[in-house]
């Protein structure tokens, strides 16, 4: 006699057959895990900069018309704002290129000769002169990373390039020169005016400084640039000469002395060679990682 329990047995592993063989046929999938994303360093890859800084200038040679380069000095030049923008490339952790285009605002050359004037056998006067230039550098630059200490990234480096340089407002002025003897014919005042030339010069430079991991694919970049360039001039202008001619008191009757005024072309040209600029920069690096 069948019982109660074995019926109950046996209509359990009649209900349980089919979920069995279904299990059976189904192929086991092991779980995806998700690869774990591995953060870039800062530094590779492609980067925008751009930067401030202040231009300390040193005084550059100075070549007058006809050679007039006896009695030379008190050359004098102003410092300036300095401004720049650039993009690069960070091939490894070491090595580094970027090209950039500089503004240096405009500054000031003064100079002046002690005697002599241009076109004349004697001036005992001083003579003062200036020009305005204002420079736009463009340089190819290779750095070299000196390794990252807790965020820190010492630096040096070099570029090479051409600047493009206009010279304006360039001018001579003799202050007026006297000459007691009666009669005698003198130049009481000689001023030229140089017209604006535009050139472009050869440009180099020499960096070293430091970057700062700030996060976000942004580096504060900090340090010093020595920029020479090679020459600038400013182009021949117009010459104003005034002539005075002495009384003549001991004439009977005595004469009277007269002013005449000539405008000439100016003689040659102002040259300007050896720019060099300490400059002192702060900025910024963005990497479009």
């Amino acid at each position: 006699m069948v019982s109660i329990k074995q019926i109950v047995f046996a209509a359990a592993a009649a209900g349980s057959a089919p979920f069995a063989a279904h299990a059976a046929d189904m192929s086991f999938s092991p779980p995806i895990i998700a690869e774990e994303a591995i953060p870039q360093e800062i530094g590779s890859g492609w980067y925008l900069r751009g930067d401030v800084g202040y231009s300390v200038a040193a005084k550059p040679s100075v070549s007058f018309p006809a050679d007039q380069t006896v009695g030379l000095s008190n050359v004098r030049t102003s410092n300036q704002p300095v401004f720049g923008i650039g993009a690069g490339y960070k091939f490894n952790e070491w090595l580094r290129a970027d090209v950039t285009a500089d503004f240096l605002s405009d500054r000031k050359i003064n100079w002046s000769r002690a005697g002599g004037c241009y076109g004349m056998v004697s001036c005992p006067s001083d003579v003062s002169n200036s020009a305005t230039q204002s420079m736009y550098p463009f340089l190819a630059n290779l750095y070299l990373d000196l390794g990252n200490y807790e965020g820190f990234t010492p630096y040096v480096g070099g570029g090479l390039g051409v600047a493009f340089v206009r010279t304006r407002q360039a001018s001579y002025s003799q202050s007026a020169v006297t000459n007691s003897t009666p009669g005698a014919t003198y130049i009481a005042a000689n001023d030229i005016t140089f017209a604006t030339k535009e050139r472009f010069s050869f440009a180099a430079a020499a960096m070293a400084g430091f970057s700062y991991d700030l996060g976000s694919g942004i580096a504060l970049d900090a340090g010093y640039k020595y920029l020479y360039l090679d020459k600038s001039e400013a182009a021949p202008g117009r010459e104003t000469i005034t002539t005075v001619t002495n009384a003549n008191p001991t004439a009977n009757p005595a004469t009277a002395g007269s002013t005449s005024t000539r405008i000439v072309d100016a003689p040659g040209v102002v040259q300007f060679r050896d720019h060099s600029f300490h400059q002192f920069r702060v900025g910024l690096r963005y990497y479009l990682n």
